[in-house]
């Protein structure tokens, strides 16, 4: 299963099997979520519910010419479901639906159109990397051995 619209009737009955939409949901669109550099990423929504699928692929996604660890799924699923444990980290976070280990498949919630803070790059905005900061420090103080 390859998490692109043409292969869809598979990305959803993956989906399903995973508890992530349920088998009456009625899928309304899907679409690529981002443009995605390192993963493959699709917003599915349904008249219920929007859910962001991102699967990690052996070479980096924007540059296919790239190799890239294709296990990263793995680890990235192990640090949601450690910070899943510490609500002050996990309330900054989409929440986390779920992993299929055999697709390379991680599951969230939809933010919908939030920003990211590539802003402050272009311009100079630093109000959101103090917030950043503070959320990396306790991330750092929750989770260091």
């Amino acid at each position: 299963m390859d998490l692109v619209p043409g292969d869809l009737d598979a990305v959803v009955e993956v989906a399903r099997r995973a508890g992530w939409l349920d088998v009456h949901d009625e899928v309304l669109s899907a679409a690529p979520a981002g443009e995605g550099n390192m993963n493959r990423t699709l917003r599915i929504s349904t008249g219920k519910r929007s859910i962001v699928l991102k699967q990690s692929v052996p070479f980096v996604a924007k540059y296919q010419e790239i190799p890239a660890p294709h296990a990263r799924d793995r680890v990235e699923a192990a640090f949601y479901r450690e910070v899943a444990g510490c609500p002050e980290l996990a309330d900054a976070m989409p929440i986390f639906l779920g992993h299929v280990a055999e697709h390379h498949l991680l599951a969230f919630e939809d933010l919908g159109t939030a920003a990211d803070f590539t802003s402050a790059y272009r311009d100079g905005e630093v109000a959101g990397l103090y917030a950043l900061g503070a959320w990396l420090t306790l991330l750092h103080a929750r989770t260091s051995a």
